[in-house]
């Protein structure tokens, strides 16, 4: 079924049973929902519209402030998609005053407010930063209460990756995306998929750094995982391997071009034998049609340039490039 038939099913499924009930919260959410459907469709007109009674209907009932974030943070979402962005920017104010930091659930659409209301005037740093000073709350919030659903927390802890994303700030990106891989670890199991994205994401941040061996590392554990979730000739398996093969290639670029300056400044010694990167032979030589390995044991191997010189040893599982 397409889109667009479910939606169209949904709507007329909302409005009959809107039609057949009186009862406030009832009504509020079948409002709500087909303010949603409308939006989608991008019938802005109508999704104002819904969501503006959905409101109404909300302000009939007691202990309605939770909800009313939720509201009128669709509201200004639906005037702001329609370009109007003095009545968004009216109605995120409205969504912010009812903003409570005790419960979780309103802080995805604070969040949300600040970062459009940042769009509308992005001159107003203050909107950034406060934006970025709840994310950082709601995730003490969520370790402090033990949020029964840690998803929420993993959401959390990517939209503040996102935000540092942005702002190519290296370490707090990492930082972040670690922790969302961390809570995902203890609720998922090993090899699902959204652990192995994880992993890739981390390996894109190391590769963006030129820190190949840290990208090889997810990028390694993210093919393990993919290896035993999907088809050798599914897109995911083909498109991690040649991730894998280009930071390959990268690596031994940059060891060669290394060796190479480190030849033309260094004396020869006739005496002493060459020898290539035991690590990097290693890396690039995997089969990659293979089941991807990652070593588990924490021994280091120490790295021979063509010199025959040894580098500080690399840790082949490193902590740190989880």
């Amino acid at each position: 079924m397409q889109l667009e038939d479910q939606l169209e099913q949904a709507k007329r499924f909302y409005k009959e049973l809107k039609k057949d009930n009186n009862e406030a919260s009832l009504c509020r959410d079948c409002y709500s929902v087909l303010g949603n459907i409308y939006l989608k469709k991008n019938e802005y007109p109508k999704a104002i519209g819904y969501y503006t009674n959905a409101i109404k209907q909300s302000k009939e009932l007691e202990d309605n402030q939770k909800w009313l974030v939720k509201g009128y943070t669709c509201l200004a979402n639906a005037y702001f998609a329609s370009n109007n962005k003095e009545d968004a920017l009216k109605c995120y104010k409205e969504a912010l005053e009812r903003f409570n930091k005790e419960h979780i659930e309103t802080y995805k659409y604070a969040i949300k407010c600040y970062q459009i209301m940042r769009e509308i005037h992005p001159d107003e740093s203050e909107y950034y930063d406060v934006g970025l000073v709840l994310y950082e709350q709601a995730v003490e919030f969520s370790k402090k209460n033990s949020l029964s659903s840690p998803f929420k927390l993993i959401e959390i802890l990517k939209k503040i990756y996102e935000i540092y994303r942005k702002q190519w700030d290296y370490k707090n990106e990492l930082k972040y995306l670690k922790q969302a891989l961390e809570v995902s670890q203890e609720i998922l199991k090993p090899n699902d998929p959204e652990i192995a994205a994880l992993y890739i994401e981390i390996g894109d941040i190391h590769r963006e750094q030129e820190e190949f061996i840290l990208a090889l590392s997810s990028y390694h554990r993210a093919a393990k995982i993919y290896y035993h979730c999907y088809p050798q000739d599914d897109k995911r398996n083909t498109e991690i391997q040649k991730v894998i093969k280009e930071s390959n290639t990268s690596l031994k670029t940059r060891e060669n071009t290394t060796t190479t300056l480190d030849a033309k400044n260094t004396p020869v010694d006739h005496h002493q034998p060459t020898a290539g990167s035991s690590q990097t032979t290693q890396l690039c030589s995997q089969d990659q049609s293979s089941v991807p390995t990652v070593k588990n044991n924490k021994n280091t191997e120490p790295i021979q340039s063509k010199s025959g010189k040894h580098s500080p040893p690399v840790p082949m599982n490193n902590e740190s490039s989880t």
